[in-house]
């Protein structure tokens, strides 16, 4: 009798225990649920998007309904015509890299392939953004879309640096000015700046192998007004976090395994990602700041990360708990991405800027040149006359003046790999020209 009154008690003290547990986890929930409602609403007050597709543009016109679906079209039959990006690698002045011959690269990607043919059509129309359907509902879809649009511009510019190298440099403008006006469907900084590297190094084999005609210069100037100097780094950053936002409400496990697993961590998921739109909201404000005083900020929270990490090394518990604590230091990717995208145009709009003055000079390029900054040092783009060229060039992401060496002459490898590679980012243009369909000496 007494071990049972025992057993009572025991029983009562557990449910007691447990109704206090289950107490205490509903009030941890629902304070949490109102932290993080309040971090949400916060955010859609400054008019910044919490949901991915909030900030993709949309057509609006029957001309723009048209071009959306030829850029779609196009993008799908690039990825059907190239084999798992090979056209981004392939270099005319390095023949083939090292896959293609130029006569192999010609038979593959020739001016009358089905990509090529819709994106001609799709290139004089106003261009005002994709339906949802074209993206589908997925979050994930614009990515996919947009990995067809950087292969369709890999095999746009390809088709101008085949043009010239044959030394027809007013055709191989008509095959750029596709390409440059196909980056203004783009929305991601990574095939934004893909695409920013691919027209920069066509751009170099167009003036090293070729002479233009006055007219077609201005219409690759006139081109270029479709990609706009703004610069877009804190912008992609918000779109991250929206991208975060929709995949903590994305079950990617669905069952009841999962489902239970999210139930009883609720509140614990909850804080977490609370705390990582927090750390967003550094990213963003670094994002925010002149481009010189990015660096250092990135500098000082990659040291300020390693100390923290040397002196109390992450438990499994905090890796949880605050995920993207170290979002800061780790966006360098992205600030690299947007500033390569932002050097890129640039370069290309003072190289031709500095072309038409020659041809209104005799051919003489100028003594000085009023460039635009460089992102990657907050000063002006470098310029200098050289025997028989003049160089543009960024300093690139050691933030050091390298003299103009540049990465090789051609479109391939435009970037250097890793933060320390001597190297600047930039163009290098012959005063004069070999003769047509020469290769011309390497320039660097």
């Amino acid at each position: 009798m007494k071990k049972r009154r025992l057993l009572l008690k025991v029983r009562r003290v557990i449910f007691v225990i447990g109704g206090v547990a289950l107490a205490i986890y509903a009030v941890w929930d629902r304070v949490e649920a109102r932290r993080l409602s309040r971090a949400l609403d916060a955010i859609h007050a400054r008019g910044e998007p919490t949901r991915l597709g909030a900030r993709l543009p949309a057509p609006r016109t029957a001309e723009q309904r048209e071009a959306a679906t030829l850029y779609a079209e196009a993008a799908d039959a690039a990825l059907d015509e190239d084999d798992n990006g090979r056209a981004s690698r392939l270099d005319v002045d390095k023949p083939g890299g090292v896959e293609l011959s130029i006569d192999e690269i010609r038979a593959l990607y020739r001016d009358n392939a089905p990509a090529m043919q819709l994106l001609d059509r799709a290139t004089p129309l106003d261009f005002g953004g994709f339906e949802a359907e074209q993206r589908d509902s997925d979050s994930f879809a614009p990515w996919n879309v947009e990995r067809g649009l950087a292969t369709l511009a890999s095999i746009a510019c390809l088709r101008a640096d085949l043009a010239s190298l044959g030394g027809d440099g007013d055709a191989a403008v008509r095959a750029l000015v596709p390409c440059m006006r196909l980056k203004r469907t783009v929305t991601y900084a990574q095939h934004r700046a893909a695409i920013a590297d691919r027209i920069l190094g066509s751009v170099r084999i167009l003036f090293r192998h070729t002479k233009p005609s006055d007219a077609a210069v201005g219409s690759l100037q006139h081109a270029l007004e479709s990609w706009p100097d703004v610069d877009l780094t804190a912008g992609d950053m918000m779109r991250d976090r929206a991208r975060f936002i929709e995949m903590s409400r994305t079950p990617f496990y669905p069952g009841l395994v999962f489902t239970v697993g999210r139930v009883v961590l609720h509140p614990f998921l909850l804080r977490s990602e609370r705390r990582a739109l927090h750390s967003f909201e550094g990213a963003i404000e670094v994002a925010q700041r002149p481009w010189p005083d990015r660096w250092t900020a990135l500098v000082k929270a990659q040291h300020s990360l390693l100390e923290r990490l040397r002196q109390h090394p992450p438990t499994l518990l905090d890796r949880l708990e605050d995920p993207y604590g170290a979002i800061v230091p780790f966006s360098q990717y992205l600030l690299w991405q947007s500033a390569h995208e932002l050097a890129a145009r640039r370069l290309v709009a003072a190289a031709l800027a500095v072309e038409r003055y020659r041809r209104a000079h005799g051919g003489s390029p100028p003594a000085s040149i009023a460039a635009s900054e460089d992102p990657f040092s907050g000063r002006p783009l470098i310029y200098k006359k050289e025997a028989g060229a003049y160089v543009i060039y960024s300093v690139d992401m050691n933030g050091m003046d390298d003299g103009g060496i540049l990465y090789g002459f051609g479109a391939a490898g435009l970037r250097a790999v890793g933060q320390q590679t001597p190297r600047d980012y930039g163009i290098r243009v012959p005063t004069t020209i070999a003769a047509s369909g020469g290769r011309g000496s390497p320039g660097r």
